[in-house]
């Protein structure tokens, strides 16, 4: 759409990546490419919003494994079972020093991976805005209703209602 071709294989300190699928996801969107260029070719609006990131910290005191298990079971649980395909990357960066350089136990600069000190897991999982729907078709956006109860009044509003536009009580 804008020519642009964005290269993130270089990225650092990436543990893991991983896509869900719902289901009935055909096979044509079952990779990134073909995904992401999909979600855009649905979206032509200069304005579009093509996809939701969330971004959460994961307890460092949890193996690998637990840290990714719990994460995949959100993602399952949360997402892919209402039909968002989501794209997820690990991250655990080493930490660093003011210029950038890693840092031992000690507080060091050190050059040797096996003394870094990694202690910010973190998981940036990207979602589709879109669902699938159970015959692997795009729905249409979905738009969060809110309820609020004050005083024993209910009402409801959206995002947008929330920004000024009228609405009703019911």
């Amino acid at each position: 759409r804008t020519g642009i071709t964005y290269d993130y294989r270089q990225k650092q300190n990436v543990e893991f990546s991983k896509m869900f699928f719902p289901d009935n996801t055909p096979e044509e969107l079952r990779s990134r490419d073909s995904l992401w260029n999909n979600v855009e070719n649905n979206d032509r609006a200069v304005n579009a919003q093509l996809a939701r990131e969330v971004e959460i910290s994961i307890p460092r005191e949890l193996s690998e494994d637990v840290r990714h298990k719990m994460v995949d079971e959100f993602i399952q649980e949360e997402l892919v079972s209402r039909g968002m395909i989501v794209d997820c990357n690990w991250h655990n960066p080493p930490k660093m020093d003011s210029k950038k350089r890693p840092l031992n136990a000690s507080g060091e600069v050190t050059e040797n991976p096996l003394e870094y000190v990694y202690d910010n897991p973190h998981a940036h999982i990207m979602m589709t805005l879109r669902p699938m729907d159970e015959n692997g078709k795009w729905e249409s956006k979905k738009t969060k209703i809110y309820l609020c109860e004050k005083n024993g009044e209910q009402k409801f509003f959206t995002p947008a209602i929330a920004a000024g536009v009228n609405y009703t009580t019911t």
